[in-house]
Parts: C-alpha cells; structure tokens; sequence
C-alpha cells in the first residue's frame, strides 16, 4: 500500500534550490537578496568602526598598550630604579 502525498510548493521553496522545486526567482526577488546583501555588508562595516573607535578611546583612557608596542609606562619590563 503506498501513501500518495502532495508536496506543499510554499513550504518547500523557503529552503531547497529552485532546480528541485521547479520554481524560478523572480528579478525582484534577486533585487531584495542583493539589497540584504549590501546591507549587511554596511551593518558590518559599521559596527566594526565603532568598536574601533571604542577600543582607542578606552586603550587612550586607562594608558593600555595599543597596537601591539609596549610603552615604559605599560609595566610590562623590568621596574627601574629611580635612585
């Protein structure tokens, strides 16, 4: 006995390839896929140049080593003797 079933299209075409769906995709379709595309390109973009900036502003602020150089001041060598 086998079970006949009908495949729902809507359902199927969110996450399998057009080839095995037999659904094509539209120009607008591709329009909203580039548009996502570049916006999370300039989301990214963004949220990095802010971090950017957050982290020289507190490296300024507690006199942290920035850019991998160690400065006297970090504490990172030998203490000097001040005599």
């Amino acid at each position: 006995m086998q079970i006949k079933t009908k495949m729902n299209r809507s359902a199927c075409s969110a996450s399998a390839p057009s080839s095995i769906t037999g659904l094509k995709t539209s120009l607008l379709q591709w329009a909203f896929y580039g548009l996502g595309f570049l916006a999370m390109i300039v989301a990214l973009l963004y949220f990095n140049n802010l971090a950017r900036r957050a982290l020289a502003t507190y490296s300024q602020e507690c006199g942290c080593v920035q850019g991998g150089k160690s400065s006297p001041e970090a504490g990172t060598g030998a203490a000097k003797d001040s005599s």
